[in-house]
């Protein structure tokens, strides 16, 4: 689940429409 929240973060910080894969 912390990963998915991080996911999230890390796309609205990019605000990209692009479908990128945060993986750690």
């Amino acid at each position: 689940d912390r990963i998915y929240a991080m996911k999230v973060v890390k796309k609205e910080l990019v605000n990209d429409d692009e479908d990128i894969d945060w993986v750690p």
